[in-house]
């Protein structure tokens, strides 16, 4: 049976070396190389099952900037990713439908989760230091373009039924 290093778990799973090192932290290895810890396949599956959140969640990153992605940011964070969760699911049901028209009326309770979301992630990232590019702002426009594509409108479209929920605030 073939053991692996955390760097070589970090590129069989497509995922960093610091959420396998945090994966696998307490975790007894299978075996060493030259003085190396290594474990089998079976062993980082099920401690990155126990310890991260699945890895379709932790596509929200902002990358080159040279300073801590979200993806960083998030490894401390499940609460933010339950927004973006519920999110995807949602923009995944809506996807799936058929009628454009129905497409376009299940977009209004989106846009709540998608605001949600981004504030969410804003207030995580300012809390550890992660830089957010622009923060809430950017992730409602990347999250609302996404509702856009789905629902043939522009994303003004997509801020006006935002809006429509928003009770004003005086």
């Amino acid at each position: 049976m073939q053991h692996f290093s955390v760097n070589a778990a970090s590129e069989t799973f497509e995922r960093t070396r610091r959420t396998i090192k945090r994966a696998l932290r307490g975790v007894e290895p299978d075996s060493y190389e030259r003085s190396q810890p290594r474990w089998a396949l079976s062993t980082i599956e099920a401690a990155l099952a126990r310890n991260t959140a699945p890895k379709e969640d932790q596509r929200y990153r902002v990358n080159g900037t040279g300073f801590p992605t979200l993806d960083a940011a998030l490894e401390y964070d499940r609460e933010t990713l339950v927004f973006f969760c519920e999110f995807d699911k949602g923009l995944a049901q809506l996807r799936a439908t058929e009628s454009l028209a129905k497409r376009r009326k299940m977009a209004g309770p989106l846009t709540k989760i998608g605001e949600a979301a981004s504030c969410q992630y804003s207030v995580h990232c300012d809390k550890v230091g992660a830089y957010s590019r622009g923060g809430a702002a950017c992730m409602d426009d990347y999250l609302f373009q996404l509702l856009a594509d789905a629902c043939e409108w522009s994303t003004d479209k997509v801020w006006a039924e935002y809006w429509k929920l928003t009770p004003d605030e005086e």
